[in-house]
């Protein structure tokens, strides 16, 4: 009986052919792959629907929406190892010869430039003043409006003149000034530079204690420079009102001053006038500055 099972068995297997394999991934199906479709319409309409016919196997395709990037390798941070605070780095330039910066301008002027044309200017503003005493005598003695008309316009005239030259006297005085603080400067810069040149563990309390005193008149002499700046637009923007008012005053004639019985001294407006314009009390004082 067991002989004739065991030939039954294989009679049934030869009858139904071998069996299909269908390699399929573990990806679901493609819902927009419409090939499983036409192969289930082509296998209908087949006629007779022949089993003995190889079929070719059917493979499933890879789903394009399903794609999942691949996890990257998971990078080591490495900290930098815990320890003392490092050591201040060396200054630029750190073992090359340091060089003092040179302080000449298209604008600078020689100490004995400057001298020389400040005493210029005094004579130029004592021979203004000897004008305006001789103008003055002939205001009072004139008897003719017309005549005291012109020299009115004279006068006013040789005003402008000396505030020109107060002017340069002031630029000069404020020139010297800037250039003595941009070589101080300079010389500064140059000794922090030294100091900072030298490694850290040779400092002694000595060094650092210059350091301190060297950055803090470094500090003032920017401060100092700014001020000359600062003085400098303001006298700039004085001047610029002054030629004005002095325009008009010349386009008058000196209207104002021919009333009778007025007491006029312009020997004493002219002076005023002139230690306006000047930066320190007097001429002299400038010149000490300087």
């Amino acid at each position: 009986t067991n002989s004739t099972d065991t030939t039954e068995q294989s009679k049934e297997l030869d009858q139904s052919g071998p069996v299909e394999e269908t390699p399929c991934s573990s990806s679901p199906p493609n819902p927009f792959d419409d090939s499983d479709e036409e192969d289930e319409e082509e296998e209908e309409g087949g006629e007779g629907g022949k089993e003995d016919e190889t079929q070719t196997p059917r493979i499933c395709k890879e789903n394009p929406f399903n794609r999942k990037a691949s996890p990257s390798p998971s990078k080591s941070k490495t900290k930098p190892p815990k320890g003392s605070r490092p050591a201040r780095p060396p200054a630029p330039g750190h073992g090359f010869p340091l060089i003092k910066r040179k302080v000449q301008s298209d604008q600078f002027i020689p100490v004995e430039d400057i001298h020389g044309e400040m005493s210029q200017l005094e004579k130029q503003l004592d021979d203004m003043e000897q004008r305006g005493v001789e103008l003055e005598k002939k205001l009072r003695d004139c008897p003719n409006d017309e005549d005291e008309e012109h020299l009115l316009v004279d006068w006013f005239t040789l005003i402008h003149e000396k505030h020109l030259l107060v002017r340069r006297e002031a630029e000069l005085v404020y020139t010297a000034k800037q250039q003595n603080l941009e070589e101080r400067q300079a010389d500064v810069e140059y000794e922090l530079r030294c100091l900072l040149n030298k490694p850290e563990k040779d400092w002694t309390e000595e060094d650092k204690n210059r350091e301190q005193e060297l950055m803090a008149e470094l500090v003032t002499i920017i401060e100092q420079r700014n001020q000359i700046v600062n003085n400098m637009d303001q006298d700039r923007q004085r001047e610029e009102e002054e030629d004005k008012l002095m325009e008009a005053m010349l386009k008058k004639k000196g209207q104002n001053h021919r009333k009778k019985g007025a007491k006029f001294k312009p020997i004493k407006v002219l002076k005023r006038l002139s230690h306006k314009g000047e930066p320190g009390h007097s001429r002299s004082s400038s010149r000490e500055k300087s």
